[in-house]
């Protein structure tokens, strides 16, 4: 059971990191933000989205369905982030405005606190079987989320990456 320490630490750092990424995207210029670093890299701009929809798909297709459902089997549910149109968006990503773009990362975060607001203590404890990262609780789905948050930070600022991520299978991501 969560409590309400964790409940304040789980959301000050969804609220700083995403804060410091949107503080370090306003003080790109747009040539920065459609620039890759190398071939087959993601853009800024790519990779915003990507942020975006990984948020999305966490929250409710994983953690959503991990507290409202009896142990479900998240396998079946398709990471929307990894698929062929994903891909496509991220590219066409680079056509959006960077308002946009900012506004979807803040609007995506509010439904993910609000998500948070109405979810009681016990139920952080609620488990999704088989996500690409194995069996996770709720509160370790909406964790994943600010370490995402600084990964990007990390990449966006050239800084060395601190989080590794590995899947059920023991790959690096």
């Amino acid at each position: 059971m969560l409590n309400q320490s964790e409940r304040r630490i789980l959301l000050d750092k969804l609220i700083n990191n995403r804060e410091l990424l949107l503080e370090l995207i306003q003080n790109l210029s747009n040539d920065q933000l459609v620039d890759r670093k190398q071939d087959g890299d993601r853009t800024p701009k790519g990779m915003l989205f990507h942020i975006a929809e990984t948020e999305n798909n966490y929250v409710w297709n994983w953690a959503k369905r991990s507290r409202d459902e009896n142990n479900p089997d998240l396998s079946n549910t398709q990471n929307a982030s990894n698929s062929n149109k994903m891909a496509q968006l991220f590219e066409e990503a680079n056509e959006w405005d960077t308002a946009l773009l900012i506004e979807k990362l803040r609007l995506i975060r509010e439904s993910t606190l609000r998500f948070i607001a109405e979810t009681n203590d016990t139920e952080f404890d609620s488990l999704g079987k088989n996500s690409p990262f194995g069996d996770l609780t709720v509160h370790q789905f909406l964790k994943s989320l600010y370490r995402h948050d600084q990964m990007h930070i990390n990449e966006l600022s050239g800084k060395e990456q601190t989080i590794i991520i590995t899947g059920a299978d023991g790959q690096q991501l």
